[in-house]
C-alpha cells in the first residue's frame, strides 16, 4: 500500500484556501481569498445571474477538499484511477500539493 503526505500549500507566504461551488454549476477552487475564488469562477465556469454567488460558495478545509477529489476520482469508474495501486493517492497528492491558484474540479456537464 502506497501512503502520501499532503502538505497544505501556501503561496508567497499565504495560506491556501478552498471554496466549493454548487450553483449554477459545482467547481472546487483553490484561491487566495473567496473574491478571487469567485472572480475565477465567474471568469472560466459561468456567469452568474441568479443572485448572490456569494450564497452559493463556502470555504471548505483543506481534509474537505481531498476528499472531494476522492469522491470525484471515484464517481468516473474510471479503472486507470485506482485507490489500491496509489494511481489515485498520487494523482491527488501532487494536485492538492500545488501552490498556485486553479480550479481542482469543475461540473462534468462543463466538460
Amino acid at each position: 500500500m502506497n501512503y502520501y503526505k499532503f502538505n497544505e500549500p501556501y503561496f508567497g507566504g499565504n495560506k491556501m484556501n478552498y471554496y466549493k461551488f454548487n450553483e449554477p454549476y459545482y467547481a472546487l477552487i483553490r484561491a487566495k481569498t473567496k473574491d478571487k475564488a469567485m472572480k475565477m469562477y465567474t471568469q472560466y465556469i459561468a456567469e452568474y445571474d441568479g443572485g448572490n454567488l456569494n450564497d452559493e460558495v463556502e470555504q471548505v478545509s483543506f481534509a474537505d477538499a481531498i476528499l472531494e477529489c476522492i469522491k470525484a476520482i471515484e464517481k468516473t469508474n474510471d479503472t486507470t484511477f485506482s485507490l489500491q495501486n496509489g494511481i489515485c493517492g498520487e494523482e491527488i497528492s501532487n494536485t492538492l500539493n500545488n501552490s498556485k491558484e486553479c480550479i481542482l474540479l469543475l461540473d462534468g456537464s462543463l466538460q
